[in-house]
């Protein structure tokens, strides 16, 4: 039973968008934070670099090309 002050609401989904980056080394897939810092981080040894390189390019990694071009960049190195 309903009252007045309860309303029917529709149930909604929101679509989220999830990246991983596989670790040759462990063979293993780690998803990507949300965090621009977070990103980075998953570079581990070469998060310098990386970021340097996002810099310079000026690319925001939470957009998805600017993210698929670091990921080449860090391919690279």
């Amino acid at each position: 039973a309903t009252t007045s002050l309860t309303r029917d609401v529709p149930n909604s989904y929101k679509e989220k968008e999830a990246y991983f980056l596989f670790d040759k080394k462990e063979s293993s897939f780690k998803e990507f934070p949300t965090s621009r810092n977070g990103k980075f981080s998953l570079f581990n040894d070469k998060k310098k670099k990386v970021k340097s390189y996002s810099k310079e390019e000026r690319l925001n990694p939470n957009k998805e090309y600017a993210l698929i071009k670091v990921v080449k960049y860090y391919d690279t190195l």
